[in-house]
């Protein structure tokens, strides 16, 4: 059959006919495979990724049927610093990974989740107290609502917090006067992504400051050298081993310190034969402190034995 020719023009086909051959499709069920191109940030790690739904139909003549090795979904990763949730066209493959065309594929589209994290570590937190309370208060007690967080970032920060502990958001004591429940978020330290959880609460017990006295607390003299010896004496020049001083602090956290439960050190590391001007330092539990009145400095003697 044919039409569209002037009147009058003989026409013919050649060949005049034709063989037609018709072919059952064919419905071939295959599982969702997912392809991630390029890279995550440095330090972050892409995980399994989640495919809705995760089987597809493709529909091809019989003939076909054995030539289709997958159904494919590409995502992107580049440079990814968080969980990717995409919408991606599927692709029908080949054996060899080509694309084929002109196939039917059910459905057209899927969901895809492909989990982006970093390297992360639970490091304990370290509170970050400054200044002291007002005159006349001091801290009976200081409790966090979690002792560690779980810290992310790339792998060389991660491994270098490991063995250490994570500052706190700063909190002035000076502005603290009763018992307080403050709740801040944390700090983030240079190149660390995240921090969880993201706020901290601390709850302060306040408490009027009280006096106690400690006796004959042994004066610690370190970082000699091992061929020579120390000796210390007050500022009238008299050779002392012990030191009596005040502490302060809330009655309960006073009540049951005893002189075996501080220190007075004296340190002279790097020092030299000769006599020298040397600060205390008062090792203490939580939440004490020395009275203004307590001994700041001794005079230390060093000898060769």
């Amino acid at each position: 059959m044919y039409k569209g020719f002037p009147e009058g023009t003989k026409v013919g086909i050649i060949p005049s006919t034709v063989d037609i051959t018709l072919e059952e499709k064919q419905t071939v069920e295959k599982e969702v495979s997912v392809e991630l191109l390029g890279q995550a940030a440095p330090g972050y790690k892409a995980g399994e990724p989640i495919v809705k739904p995760f089987k597809a139909h493709v529909r091809v003549p019989a003939s076909q049927a054995n030539s289709i090795a997958g159904v494919r979904a590409s995502v992107n990763l580049d440079g990814a610093t968080e969980p990717i949730n995409t919408t991606v066209p599927l692709k029908v493959v080949d054996k060899y990974g080509n694309v084929l065309q002109h196939v039917e594929v059910n459905p057209l589209t899927v969901e895809v989740n492909v989990p982006v994290t970093s390297p992360f570590a639970k490091v304990p937190i370290k509170l970050n107290l400054t200044n002291d309370l007002p005159d006349g208060y001091s801290l009976a007690s200081v409790e966090k609502n979690v002792e560690e967080v779980t810290v992310y970032g790339p792998k060389e920060v991660i491994d270098a917090m490991k063995q250490s502990t994570y500052p706190g958001p700063e909190i002035d004591l000076s502005k603290i006067n009763s018992d307080r429940l403050v709740q801040l978020k944390m700090p983030l330290l240079d190149k660390v992504v995240k921090v969880e959880p993201e706020y901290l609460e601390v709850s302060f017990k306040v408490a009027p400051s009280k006096t106690k006295r400690l006796e004959k607390v042994p004066l610690r003299i370190t970082g000699l050298s091992e061929n020579l010896q120390a000796k210390g004496f007050s500022a009238a020049g008299q050779e002392i081993t012990t030191i009596d001083f005040d502490i302060v602090g809330a009655e309960q956290n006073l009540d049951h310190v005893s002189p075996e439960d501080v220190q007075v050190v004296a340190d002279v590391s790097n020092l030299p034969v000769g006599v020298h001007e040397i600060p205390i330092v008062y090792n203490l539990p939580p939440y004490l402190k020395t009275a203004s009145t307590a001994l700041k400095q001794v005079t230390v003697e060093i000898t060769s034995k």
